[in-house]
């Protein structure tokens, strides 16, 4: 499980581009999942990435994601946030420990019942991406130096 959630973290963090848009590609398994959880669903788009599928869709005003196996089974929801939607303690580290810095990315995501953040920082030469799942401190998920031009 923590296998899958570490692909499903890491697609997620590379970005939408690797998820082509192919509706007639959508397992009928995760389809029927989806129509089960999400009943009030509104403005449904399908892609499909290797072995998952998310579905984008907005309920309650709100824009999230979805991503569900070829068998059908939800393995995570996602929804994008601003900095100040985070755990004050979450804030309160990034102003601390990455001044110099600036957000280019920040989801959250729940999945087997937990919730984590995602964010990525980037400055002039590294692009930083930070996980927590603890609500108050963060660790280094991925961290790359950029390449100069």
């Amino acid at each position: 499980m923590k296998k899958t959630i570490f692909a499903l973290a890491f697609s997620l963090i590379l970005g939408s581009a690797s998820f082509a848009n192919n509706d007639e590609s959508i397992n009928e398994r995760a389809s029927q999942s989806f129509k089960k959880e999400f009943a009030q669903a509104k403005d449904v788009s399908w892609q499909k990435s290797g072995d998952m599928f998310r579905a984008t869709f907005t309920l309650n005003e709100r824009v999230l994601f979805a991503y569900y196996s070829q068998s059908g089974d939800l393995m995570a929801i996602t929804r994008n946030i601003t900095s100040d939607q985070l755990p004050i303690a979450l804030q309160t580290s990034l102003r601390k420990n990455y001044t110099e810095y600036w957000v280019s990315d920040l989801f959250e995501m729940v999945s087997g019942g937990q919730t984590s953040y995602y964010i990525t920082v980037e400055n002039a030469d590294h692009k930083v991406v930070l996980k927590s799942e603890d609500f108050g401190s963060w660790s280094t998920y991925r961290k790359e130096k950029k390449n100069a031009e």
